[in-house]
């Protein structure tokens, strides 16, 4: 198995008429949204009123309530028409639909690595970028331009110090501003040369820097950072609360993150602060965001649900409590403004259109916790209502029975029809958490139930068994018949169906959290309770009666399932979070709890009671995984919340926390092929190397060859198809070093490589001269001849290089095609060493034809002489004479014609 992982990103995106004209750009921070402004950045620090360690924000059940603290930094003395500019263009672009006026929406933003504000004062630029998680000013000073009329002046601040390591430190209402020891330096040569500096801070909040000796006909950089933390902990709520991925492997995510409205009134906001429901689209290797939109109004919006169509349009669902929420082709427009309302909206495949969104609901608390779309672009979906005039239609149920309800809606493809909408609970209170559809249109719905008389039909179990249960039930495709419900549960009191999955054979799968020491198993991976809570998984069959497996998946602490996907085998992907130092791992990225929490990742084989594989994932706080998708190839990807700024990432587009808390993705795929083995190099000829090996995987979608020239880095050479075991490589050159390695590759992570040492290509021979002739023409059979005569040639062997004892020599004469080879062998008797230094080989004397060879290996010449040659085919045509030694050769295709002056003489001049 293997991860990668990417944060959403930190960027700074255009203002592009979003806000007040005064920020130019704006950034998403850790704990802050940043504006940009030509008198400097502006912090709207974010102060949460709940502690976001809390159970309820580690559940993401309820919205938490922010105020805010406003801290300016003003460039004190910058020309008060400086103006930004993007620099470091990326590719992503950002998309706005907030508050309900059209003409205010704005799409195709373009987003920026780092922003340049040029001449802030005399031959000073002041450049902002993101380092790591945090963010960074700059202040480059050209030549002969005094860093003396640099000053800050804080507006909004409660108290300021410099600390003993330099660090600026501005207090506000929300927290501490933290602006690390600045550095700063010359260059020179290529070579960076520190210089001197320190914060200095003087009277009514203002602060200069304190610069040493520099040279003054050199530019000079002087670079401090922020940082923002809370006295509770976090302020900024980026979570991603659900997933969806493409065909292509694109990931889609939902969830929350800071509104874009730029502070303008006083430093501290007691007020609730508001967020926006996010959704980003992450291509396939997670290395680059290919859009971000923002859809909310002036209060509290936050998405919990994602599904995406064939074509590449998202479906989102979540809760509202804006009043100008924005609404496009509605079924309903008017938003209650004063309880939460859910909503539904499409977005199209570029993320910069609003296909429909609508309010869903009534005039109490109403929220939508998951969503799924089917081929038709219809949408369903469900939440939780308090509303007794919640909109129904074609209902299985339309009275609210308790002090909450699930619902299921149908929304047709435009978004203003309602296909159905129906109540599913008792007389207590129930809620929805997630939806699946099947093929023929048929919702499968879990969530959570205290109504004795929750609707059961069907029922694998029909009684309440505990305070809370979980509950699993099946919609018929006209929304108005139960096609079963049942509850899911032990004696305990916490279950609860957080997310739900179905298969191509109407299986249901689902994931929740359980504290029932007797929670139905069957076919386990685990069948016993671990601690306070467990996670649980659970196959219900087609009919609702039977459990097809159940099994609980935790350790000691606390674990929680949140979401759940099923591939084309049956494998049941889980994510969730767990607080167990033993949670179960197989085939893991990660085998140990790295902080309070991490987020899980686990897939169970087709009957339950096999971990495929089970891995932690996070860092050194606190994470949650909440969402989960598979894609056709079987790959995992998950999205949560992550406070680590250590979270491991790998092909990512952002690595670093962005944000107190910040929305992460990751993409599992399936274990890695097993490597194959015995990879053997055998040199062929001067510029061929045969090379083979074991396929050792039955998994591999192909293999990929890499070779190294001369001890060089290695490079890919060629990609072979599945079940490959052998290559020839005809791309070398005469006597140089080659090595090679070989991997089997899959849909996500390759193998190992296996390596085969260095080979030497053989050395090139060339032929120097050949001539003769043939006569004394007589036939030798029915399909031969017999001829006399001489084949003289000389031939340079490899490098000059020839050892009788290693070499052996091949001489072909005849027609080409259908060659009559003589073969002398390495070490053959018939080598001899002549005083002059040259090596002679003669046949034997019964040899036929009797040949004769000298070698001259001062001149590094080979010479032969042939007194009688048996060809097996008259030579009417081209005649070849080849010389091999080892496995090289050099030779000459000539025509060999009669000589006009000797009748039955074939000549080569």
């Amino acid at each position: 198995m293997a991860a990668r992982t990417s944060p959403l990103p930190l960027l700074f995106e255009s203002n592009g008429g979003r806000t007040d004209p005064e920020a130019q750009f704006l950034a998403r921070g850790r704990g802050y949204t940043a504006f940009l402004t030509a008198q400097g950045p502006v912090l709207a620090l974010r102060v949460p009123t709940v502690d976001p360690d809390g159970e309820n924000a580690a559940a993401g059940d309820e919205p938490q309530a922010f105020h805010r603290a406003v801290l300016r930094m003003r460039l004190d003395g910058a020309s008060p028409d400086l103006r930004l500019e993007g620099e470091r263009a990326l590719a992503g672009r950002v998309n706005s639909f907030l508050g309900n006026d059209p003409s205010k929406w704005r799409t195709d933003i373009p987003t920026f690595g780092s922003v340049r504000g040029r001449e802030a004062y005399p031959g000073i630029d002041v450049v902002y970028a993101a380092r790591g998680e945090d963010l960074e000013y700059a202040f480059e000073v050209r030549p002969g331009a005094d860093p003396g009329r640099i000053a800050l002046a804080f507006e909004g601040a409660r108290g300021m110090r410099v600390d003993g390591d330099g660090t600026l430190v501005v207090g506000t209402p929300g927290g501490e501003v933290r602006h690390g020891a600045p550095v700063a330096w010359q260059e020179e040569d290529g070579k960076l040369e520190p210089v001197a500096v320190a914060f200095r801070a003087g009277e009514e909040g203002r602060v200069s820097f304190s610069v040493g000796a520099f040279d003054r006909g050199r530019p000079l950089v002087i670079d401090p950072t922020i940082t923002y933390s809370t006295y509770l902990g976090g302020g900024t709520l980026d979570a991603g609360y659900g997933i969806a991925v493409d065909g292509s492997g694109n990931a889609f995510v939902v969830g929350e993150t800071n509104s874009t409205d730029f502070p303008t009134a006083s430093a501290y906001d007691s007020s609730l602060g508001s967020n926006d429901v996010f959704v980003a689209k992450i291509g396939p290797d997670g290395s680059a965001l290919v859009y971000g939109t923002y859809i909310g109004g002036w209060s509290l919006d936050g998405g919990d649900a994602i599904a995406v169509d064939g074509g590449g349009n998202a479906y989102v669902t979540g809760g509202t409590l804006s009043p100008d929420f924005p609404t496009v082709s509605a079924y309903d427009s008017t938003p209650d403004g004063v309880w939460p309302d859910a909503f539904v909206a499409k977005i199209g495949p570029a993320g910069n259109t609003l296909v429909y969104s609508t309010v869903l609901g009534g005039a109490d608390i109403d929220e939508g916790r998951g969503i799924a779309v089917d081929g038709s672009g219809n949408a369903y979906v469900t939440g939780r209502t308090q509303s007794a005039d919640f909109p129904t239609a074609s209902a299985y149920d339309s009275t609210l029975g308790g002090a909450s309800d699930a619902f299921v809606a149908k929304l047709g493809p435009a978004g203003n029809t309602l296909v159905y909408s129906s109540f599913l609970g008792g007389g207590d209170v129930d809620f929805g958490s997630g939806i699946a559809v099947d093929a023929g249109g048929k919702a499968f719905v879990t969530g959570r139930t205290g109504s004795a008389d929750f609707p059961a039909a069907s029922a694998y179990d029909s009684t309440l068994g505990g305070t809370w249960d979980a509950f699993v039930a099946k919609v018929g495709n006209a929304g108005n018949t139960l096609v079963y419900g049942t509850y899911l549960g032990g004696a305990g009191d916490g279950e609860q169906g957080r997310s739900i999955a179905v298969d191509g054979s109407g299986n249901a799968y689902v994931t929740g959290q359980t504290d029932s020491t007797d929670f139905p198993t069957a076919s386990a991976h685990d069948s016993t309770h671990n601690g306070s809570h467990d996670a649980f998984v659970a196959k219900i069959g087609p009919a609702g009666d039977s459990l097809v497996f159940g099994t609980y998946l935790g350790g000691a602490g606390s674990d929680d399932g949140y979401g759940i996907a099923v591939n084309g085998s049956g494998n049941a992907c889980v994510t969730g979070t767990t607080e167990s130092t033993d949670f179960p791992t197989a085939s893991a990225d990660d085998s140990t709890l790295d902080g309070a929490a991490d987020a899980f990742v686990a897939k169970l084989g087709p009957a339950g009671d096999t971990l495929v594989y089970g891995t932690y994932l996070g860092g050194a706080a606190y994470e949650a995984g909440y969402g989960i998708a598979v894609d056709g190839s079987g790959n995992a990807f998950v999205t949560g919340a992550t406070f680590s700024a250590d979270l491991p990432t790998a092909s990512a587009y952002d690595s670093s926390l962005g944000g107190t808390f910040d929305a992460f993705v990751v993409g599992f795929g399936r274990p890695a092929p097993q490597a194959p083995t015995g990879l053997v190099a055998t040199p062929v000829t001067s510029t061929r190397v045969d090379l083979s090996w074991t396929d050792k995987s039955d998994e591999e979608t192909g293999f990929e060859v890499e070779r190294s020239v001369e001890g060089g880095a290695f490079a890919p050479l060629v990609t072979l198809a599945a079940d490959a075991v052998s290559h020839s490589d005809t791309g070398c050159e005469p006597r140089r070093v080659y090595s090679y390695r070989v991997r089997a590759t899959s849909a996500t992570v390759p193998s190992s490589f296996a390596d085969s040492g260095a080979v030497t290509t053989f050395g090139t021979m060339t032929l120097a001269t050949l001539k003769g002739a043939l006569k004394d023409l007589a036939p030798a059979g029915r399909d031969a001849f017999s001829a006399s005569g001489t084949v003289d040639f000389n031939a340079f062997a490899p490098d000059g290089l020839f050892d009788p004892a290693t070499d052996g020599l091949e001489l072909a004469f005849g027609a080409p095609g259908d060659p009559f080879v003589l073969a002398i062998p390495a070490a053959s008797p018939g080598w001899k060493k002549a005083r002059d230094g040259k090596l002679t080989w003669k046949s034997a004397r019964r040899t036929t034809p009797k040949v004769a060879l000298v070698i001259d290996l001062g001149r590094s010449k080979f010479s032969a002489r042939a007194s009688r040659l048996d060809l097996p085919a008259t030579p009417t045509g081209l005649v070849r004479v080849a010389f091999r030694a080892g496995n090289d050769a050099a030779g000459e295709d000539a025509p060999w014609t009669a000589n006009p002056r000797k009748p039955g003489v074939l000549s080569k001049p």
